[in-house]
């Protein structure tokens, strides 16, 4: 997002500028969720209450009508998967994205960046970069920077294994994982040695946001801090 500014903008504008970048986006995204699940709610009411009607009376369509209906019913849970899944994703890139976006307004010429140093994401890099390179003290957080590290595990499982967990990781994922959230938000479906679990309902993505944003926040507030403490607020950001 920081494409988006020209190479005037100094340090102290990017970060306020980022902050209402992210109270924006995050509420946008609640928005879009909120909305899909009222739209696909109305539609299923519409659609049962005309199937109900339309079965009242025995017709030659009424046996197709009433497979129709029973493997909507069947696939509902299906259908709300893909739904907040789909959300959860998004959700997701847009912290990574605004975490990289404030790692940018602290770089200069001569030092490491995040894509420099070891870790096994980029939100690891970020935090690298923030605490080592920089020298931010983010143990206040930890706790939420630890469920936004699960949140992402979980994110990684959606995309890249179809959110499948196979063998020995099925009790670790049980217990570590699934006990982070709350009851029935997120379902796990054990078949003999592999798993799959299923976002169940929104506001497990709606309590991942208010997470998200939270720290981005409080991330931004601690820059600004750093920012005016080193007296580089009115130093340029460079954006390559």
């Amino acid at each position: 997002m920081l494409e988006e500014f020209d190479r005037s903008v100094t340090r102290m504008l990017a970060i306020q500028d980022i902050r209402a970048v992210i109270h924006q986006e995050y509420g946008l995204l609640r928005y879009f969720i909120e909305k899909t699940t009222e739209l696909y709610g109305q539609w299923e009411a519409d659609f049962l209450k005309e199937a109900g009607t339309m079965l009242d009376e025995e017709t030659e369509a009424t046996p197709r009508l009433r497979a129709i209906l029973i493997r909507h019913l069947n696939r509902k849970d299906e259908v709300t998967y893909v739904m907040h899944s789909s959300a959860f994703i998004s959700a997701v890139a847009l912290f990574e994205g605004l975490l990289q976006d404030i790692c940018k307004i602290l770089f200069n010429n001569n030092q490491l960046r995040p894509r420099d140093l070891a870790g096994n994401s980029n939100n690891r890099k970020a935090y690298l970069f923030l605490q080592k390179v920089i020298g931010l003290d983010l143990s206040l957080e930890n706790i939420k920077w630890n469920a936004l590290t699960i949140y992402s595990t979980l994110r990684n499982k959606i995309v890249h294994e179809q959110s499948r967990v196979g063998g020995k990781d099925v009790d670790q994922f049980r217990g570590t994982f699934l006990q982070s959230f709350e009851a029935k938000e997120v379902a796990l479906d054990e078949i003999g040695t592999v798993a799959q679990f299923r976002i169940m309902k929104a506001g497990f993505i709606y309590t991942y946001c208010d997470t998200a944003e939270y720290y981005l926040q409080w991330l931004a507030e601690e820059i600004r801090q750093y920012i005016v403490s080193s007296g580089i607020s009115n130093e340029m950001v460079p954006l390559n």
